[in-house]
């Protein structure tokens, strides 16, 4: 119902719930770690989707498209409010310009949730 900060959020939908069987994907600009070994990713999220079912994979792509590394099933289900998120960037995608890309999967039941919600996204 509202931002974790600010003014602008990300949202599957910001009106609805999730279409059913949707398949959605968020990619940010390119990202130059070029001459960077280690950094962090941060980012708060909300999820109101079906536990083993419906969710977001949190992917990693060189500037290129090459998909670099992949995080499954780990935006699941639904969260009580927003929650934060951290990783190191792993070391395949380091020293390089990259892309992060959150990509969403539905199923085809009928009740489906808010979706998934991203704000405040921070690489140090």
């Amino acid at each position: 119902t509202e931002t974790h900060s600010g003014e602008i959020v990300y949202g599957t939908d910001l009106d609805a719930p999730l279409t059913n069987g949707a398949v959605a994907s968020l990619r940010s600009p390119v990202i130059d770690l070029t001459g960077v070994h280690c950094a962090k990713l941060s980012f708060w999220y909300f999820v109101d989707a079906t536990i083993d079912r419906e969710g977001v994979h949190l992917r990693i792509h060189s500037e290129d498209g090459t998909l670099l590394h992949e995080r499954e099933e780990i935006f699941w289900g639904t969260t009580e409010a927003w929650t934060k998120f951290s990783m190191t960037i792993p070391a395949e995608a380091r020293d390089q310009k990259i892309q992060l890309e959150w990509l969403l999967l539905t199923d085809d039941a009928e009740s489906n949730g808010a979706g998934f919600f991203l704000d405040d996204v921070t690489i140090d």
